[in-house]
């Protein structure tokens, strides 16, 4: 990967890979702004991410601890050296991307709960730090002594975005060598309608007036919410159908990349926004039916290999039915309540 050369530059890494490093670990929701964003509802059991083998010994707990302190030394680094001070050098040169460091004791201790809490927030401040930086600095061979003969931008690339692709490698590998260690089919189907169930509560008492109101999540009404889901379980079918055919279908959509969620949504909202209620609340019903009934008759072994179909790359199937079924009911089902809750009591 090419070195940034302007403070720019240097942000929309930063953003972009821990952005794509918390698609592996959080929920994603819409923000007021209509922007999807990390939510802080983890993708994993409390049991999962305490459990070790993430990163060698280490567990997901330990992992995010990690990022957090390569975070707090980059933020402690400059604070210290625009006051003048020497703090600990940052040994850039003789650093190995491929081991864990030793986590202290003190860290070892911290409760899951604290350590998910501090994630984030470590995050935000060490974008701001960056932010705060003159670009002229960043860019000054030994502008600073704890960065030795390197620039204050090197050291930011290992402590933020370079941390965030070793971490991201770690989980990825990690997930497809255990999804099924904590999952079957039974299991996912339990919480496919479970899920369903808590969404359709939300939607009871909802007036046709209701349903079509805009601003539930972002600008979307609770009728485009259910044509969102719709759409995606309809997309994860064909998937599923054309690689019983032996084809490779594009995904997630022909032209677009997964980077490019935002624009896809986008376009299904469009593509949806002007049918009837009665039409989308029709199919909502048809799709789910079909859906569940699609997943009952998957072999269990299908479900949990890794690339049993070429267009899941290295995934799997769980995976995939899970985005498309019960976590994105979850998401629905935690926006409308919010939405219910601010505007209809």
């Amino acid at each position: 990967m090419a070195k940034p050369t302007s403070k720019s530059e240097l942000l929309e890494l930063i953003i972009d890979h821990h952005r794509q490093m918390e698609r592996y670990l959080f929920y994603f929701i819409k923000d007021s702004q209509g922007e999807f964003i990390a939510g802080d509802r983890p993708k994993f059991s409390k049991k999962e991410m305490v459990q070790p083998g993430v990163a060698g010994e280490y567990s997901l707990k330990d992992v995010l601890t990690q990022l957090s302190d390569w975070e707090g030394r980059l933020v402690r680094g400059y604070e210290a050296g625009v006051r003048g001070e020497v703090p600990e050098a940052l040994d850039l040169a003789s650093r190995d991307d491929g081991k864990m460091e030793a986590i202290p004791a003190e860290h070892q201790k911290r409760t899951l709960e604290a350590v998910l809490k501090e994630f984030p927030a470590s995050y935000r401040q060490a974008l701001a730090t960056v932010q705060s930086v003159p670009e002229d600095d960043l860019f000054t061979p030994g502008r600073y002594a704890w960065t030795g003969k390197a620039t204050l931008a090197d050291a930011i690339t290992i402590c933020t975005y370079e941390h965030y692709d070793w971490a991201k490698q770690h989980i990825r590998r990690w997930r497809s060598r255990h999804v099924g260690k904590y999952l079957n089919k039974g299991i996912i189907l339990e919480r496919i309608v479970a899920e369903r169930r808590q969404l359709e509560k939300n939607l009871e008492g909802l007036t046709p007036q209701e349903i079509v109101e805009g601003g539930v999540i972002g600008g979307w009404s609770v009728k485009d919410i259910l044509a969102h889901l719709t759409d995606w379980e309809g997309r994860f079918l064909g998937w599923y159908e054309a690689g019983l055919r032996g084809e490779v279908p594009q995904t997630p959509a022909p032209g677009l990349s997964w980077s490019q969620m935002d624009t896809l949504n986008q376009q299904i909202y469009e593509k949806h926004r002007d049918r009837s209620l009665e039409d989308v609340q029709a199919e909502f019903q048809r799709s789910h039916q079909r859906v569940l009934k699609a997943v009952e008759e998957i072999p269990e072994e299908d479900i949990f290999t890794p690339g049993r179909y070429a267009w899941m790359g290295k995934g799997t199937l769980a995976g995939y039915i899970l985005a498309n079924t019960a976590n994105h009911y979850c998401w629905a089902k935690t926006g409308i309540r919010k939405w219910r809750k601010m505007t209809l009591t």
